[in-house]
C-alpha cells in the first residue's frame, strides 16, 4: 500500500518549523483569497503559465500560518510534481487526502481544514473528487485549486458545482508588483522600462537582457507551445504561425477570415478551434467589438487581440501605443472591468474609441496613444476629438499618454498610464 504521507510531507510544513520564501508579496491576490475563504465556496486560482499561481498559493499558506491556522490543516499538492504523479488516478488522490487527514491534521471547532491544489486538472475526474470533498459537511474543508486552462477549469464544471466556486485570475506583475520586485519608484520612466520588460515575474527578476530573451523563449516553447500540442493535439505548424502573427499583429482587429488570408488558408474550422485553444490558456484575450447598432454586434466578426502579457511581443520597433494599448487592456482586466472597442458611426463616418469598460455602475471611455502632442497636432484632434461624438452618453472620458505634458479638455481626463492604472482601481 502506497504511504502518501512519505511523499507529501516534504511538500508541507506540518511542524512549523519550516521557513519557506514566497517570493514578492502579491498583495491584491491575497486579499481577494482572503475574502473569498469567509465563504463556504471553492476557490479557483486562474492564469497562464508562469504567471506566479503557485507562489501566490504558497504565499497565501503563510499568510494562513500568520493567521494562527494550524500547519496540520493545510494540506498541499503540486500535480506538475513528478513525486505527485500516482495521485493523478482517483483512488490514490482520495486515499492521499484521507491519510493526511487521519493521521495529521488536528481536530477543529470552528474554521476549515484548508486543501490546496495545484493545477488540479491533471487528476483524471477531478470535478467530482472535489464536489464529493466540498460536500462532506462534516469535514470543513476549503478547497483551493489552480489551473492555466479556463475551459478545463470553468467551461467543463460539473452542474453541482456551478455557482458554488468563486475564480481568481493571476497575471503578470501589475506595474505596482513590478515597482516592488525592482525597488523602484512609479514615475514615468520606470512605466517605460516595465513596458520594454513585461510581467512575467521570471522575466522580471532576469538578470540581463539576454537571459529575459532566453526565458521568453523558453516560456513559449515549452509551456504555450508544448500546452496546447499536449493537451488538445494542435498542430504544431499552425499553432507556430498564429503565436508568431498574435506577437505582431496585438492590440489590431482580426478575424478568423483575415487569420486565414495571412496564413494562406481555407480551414475555417481548424483555425477557430486554434484560437479558442490559445484563449483558454490565457496567453491571449479576444475582445469584442461594441456598436450601438444592433445588426453590427449580430454580423461582426472582428474582434481585437490582446496578448496575456506584454513581455511577448516579437518586437518593441512595433507600433508603441499599440504596446501601450495592450498594457492598458490587462490593467483594465486585472481591475475587475468589462472591456470593448467601442465603434461608432457619425455623419456616415466610422470612428473609435479604444475602449468602453464597464465594472458595476462605473463607465469609462478610454482612448490610448504614445503621445498626442499639442492642440495643434492631428494625434490630439483625433484621440481627444472623438469624445465628441458619442453624444451624451455618461461615462469618465480619458486619454492616456506618454506626454510628458498633459494637456485635459473639459470634462476630459489626460493621464500617463502609471496614473491611470492607479485611477481605475477607485
Amino acid at each position: 500500500m502506497t504511504n502518501h504521507l512519505d511523499f507529501l510531507g516534504p511538500y508541507n510544513n506540518w511542524t512549523g518549523q519550516r521557513v519557506v520564501s514566497t517570493g514578492i508579496p502579491r498583495s491584491s491576490y491575497l486579499a481577494t483569497l482572503d475574502a473569498y475563504c469567509h465563504t463556504d465556496s471553492i476557490i479557483i486560482v486562474a492564469g497562464q503559465r508562469r504567471t506566479g499561481k503557485s507562489v501566490v498559493l504558497q504565499q497565501f499558506i503563510a499568510a494562513l500560518h500568520e493567521q494562527g491556522v494550524d500547519h496540520r490543516n493545510i494540506l498541499y499538492m503540486n500535480m506538475f510534481i513528478d513525486d505527485f504523479e500516482p495521485l493523478k488516478e482517483p483512488k490514490e488522490f482520495k486515499a492521499a487526502v484521507a491519510s493526511w487527514d487521519k493521521e495529521i491534521s488536528a481536530p477543529i471547532t470552528t474554521g476549515f481544514k484548508y486543501i490546496v491544489v495545484d493545477e488540479i486538472t491533471e487528476v483524471k475526474g477531478w470535478q467530482k473528487i472535489i464536489a464529493s470533498l466540498k460536500e462532506d459537511a462534516r469535514k470543513r474543508y476549503k478547497i483551493i485549486v489552480s489551473g492555466s486552462n479556463s475551459q478545463l477549469l470553468l467551461g467543463d464544471m460539473p452542474t453541482e458545482l456551478r455557482g458554488r466556486y468563486y475564480s481568481l485570475i493571476v497575471r503578470g506583475f501589475s506595474f505596482a508588483e513590478f515597482c516592488r520586485a525592482r525597488s523602484c519608484d512609479r514615475t514615468l520612466e520606470t512605466f517605460s522600462d516595465y513596458l520594454l520588460t513585461g510581467g512575467m515575474p521570471e522575466i522580471v527578476m532576469a538578470p540581463t537582457a539576454l537571459a529575459r530573451g532566453n526565458l521568453i523563449r523558453n516560456i513559449i516553447d515549452s509551456t504555450v507551445k508544448k500546452d496546447l500540442i499536449d493537451r488538445y493535439g494542435a498542430d504544431p505548424e499552425l499553432t507556430d504561425k498564429l503565436i508568431n502573427f498574435m506577437r505582431r499583429t496585438f492590440s489590431c482587429k482580426f478575424s478568423v477570415k483575415s487569420v486565414l488570408r495571412q496564413l494562406g488558408s481555407n480551414d475555417h474550422t481548424k483555425v477557430t478551434e486554434h484560437l479558442q485553444w490559445i484563449e483558454h490558456i490565457y496567453w491571449a484575450k479576444f475582445a469584442p467589438i461594441y456598436s450601438e447598432r444592433a445588426k453590427d454586434e449580430l454580423h461582426r466578426g472582428e474582434r481585437k487581440v490582446y496578448l496575456g502579457d506584454h513581455a511577448f511581443i516579437l518586437s518593441h520597433k512595433l507600433d508603441k501605443g499599440l504596446l501601450l494599448e495592450n498594457v492598458i487592456f490587462n490593467g483594465l482586466a486585472a481591475a475587475g472591468y468589462d472591456v470593448w472597442t467601442y465603434s461608432g458611426q457619425t455623419k456616415g463616418k466610422q470612428f473609435e474609441i479604444d475602449f468602453l469598460a464597464k465594472r458595476d455602475s462605473r463607465v469609462l471611455y478610454v482612448q490610448v496613444a504614445w503621445q498626442v502632442g499639442d492642440r495643434l497636432s492631428t494625434t490630439f484632434e483625433r484621440e481627444f476629438g472623438n469624445f465628441d461624438k458619442i453624444g451624451h452618453h455618461k461615462g469618465e472620458k480619458m486619454v492616456v499618454s506618454m506626454d510628458p505634458v498633459l494637456t485635459p479638455q473639459a470634462g476630459i481626463v489626460h493621464l500617463n498610464p502609471h496614473r491611470f492604472l492607479e485611477a481605475i482601481d477607485g
